[in-house]
């Protein structure tokens, strides 16, 4: 008789539906072992907040790298797939996310990346909580203290990182997630001041010019990026901002992105790294301006947002087939060598190191 846990079934279960949904998707799919995803072991190697990065397979590093939507239902898979990070929506109040995100990291080796979007003028926890659209900032001194606010209530929540601040120069699309003046300075507060409380700041959208024109979450947009445009970005740089999010506009002039969105293109994020050492975090890629680029080629699309240099790649599709299918195409793609292992492991150790962990290899 096999000894399997209640635990195993259980997601042997959830295997068998999402092989059920793939059958009848895309026939491009690769790699797709995907009961060897959810059951591989953990057998992960951490002492004294040390982690040996070779105690990971490779299907462990790859799901480091993907940052999803948090659906209580999805817990266990992926808690078992050894996914990087989850995303809330909004919530009824504190407690609902204190104990929703207490459940996802709980018995969790390597945590993950707890994150949300509190910026500008959508106030994810307007419900119990009042802070002013960045538009509304005054000075320096105001956005360190708006920063400080969000920091705390963030740590008290369970959250470690935040998509925030937006550092565009001009917001034409909402009107109000864009600092209305001295954007570079008000950015370097508060940055400060949510950094200060132990929150991961993301300074977005390199290289700018994401909030004007039309809207890319609706359609493929084009800019051309002035030195005004990247001033924000240096700033952040220069002050230990955590993260920077890359955005999906095709861009030419100071930084060209070779006539394809900007977190697939090489020349964009190696650009960006030259002079910043933090996460690259790509903008969700569910977005029209990416997405409608690679309607034919899904597969491509995620290759190429790995090989251009995104440390983690934000996607909110909440199926748990669609996880199984972009791990497993990341892994084909490392197995057939259009993506180094290398590659790979640069990101995670990046990712490992903030979340707070020393990084070694040891065979």
């Amino acid at each position: 008789m096999l000894d399997i846990e209640t635990k195993q079934i259980t997601i042997f279960l959830l295997v068998i539906v999402s092989l059920l949904g793939i059958a009848n998707l895309n026939k491009d799919l690769v790699g797709l072992s995907v009961l060897g995803i959810a059951l591989e072991d953990k057998n992960f190697e951490i002492e004294d907040n040390v982690i040996n990065l070779n105690s990971l397979t490779l299907r462990q590093k790859i799901g480091q790298m993907i940052f999803t939507l948090a659906k209580i239902e999805n817990r266990d898979l992926l808690q078992e797939m050894n996914i990087g990070g989850i995303y809330f929506w909004q919530k009824e109040n504190e407690d609902v996310y204190e104990t929703e995100i207490d459940y996802f990291q709980k018995e969790m080796e390597i945590p993950f990346f707890v994150g949300i979007d509190l910026e500008g003028c959508w106030n994810p926890f307007d419900n119990f909580e009042k802070f002013p659209a960045f538009n509304e900032i005054k000075d320096e001194s105001d956005a360190y203290t708006v920063g400080k606010n969000h920091g705390e209530i963030l740590k008290k929540l369970g959250f470690n990182i935040n998509f925030s601040p937006v550092v565009d120069q001009e917001d034409t699309i909402w009107g109000c997630r864009s600092f209305s003046n001295n954007v570079a300075g008000n950015a370097v507060y508060y940055i400060r001041g949510l950094q200060g409380q132990g929150i991961i700041a993301t300074a977005k959208h390199y290289p700018g010019k994401t909030l004007i024109g039309r809207d890319p979450h609706k359609s493929v947009e084009f800019s051309v990026i002035e030195d005004e445009d990247l001033e924000p970005f240096k700033w952040a740089a220069n002050n230990n901002v955590g993260a920077v999010m890359v955005s999906h506009l095709v861009t030419s002039g100071k930084v060209d992105s070779g006539f394809s969105p900007s977190v697939v293109s090489g020349n964009v994020i190696n650009g960006l790294k030259k002079d910043f050492d933090g996460l690259v975090l790509s903008d969700e890629v569910g977005m029209n301006g990416l997405k409608g680029v690679y309607s034919r080629d899904e597969r491509a699309m995620y290759i190429d947002l790995v090989n251009a240099g995104n440390d983690v790649i934000l996607d909110f599709r909440i199926e748990p087939w669609h996880l199984f299918k972009v791990v497993s195409i990341i892994e084909n793609a490392v197995e057939t060598g259009e993506i180094s292992e290398e590659r790979i492991d640069d990101a995670v150790i990046k990712i490992l190191k903030a979340k707070g962990f020393k990084v070694k290899r040891k065979v």
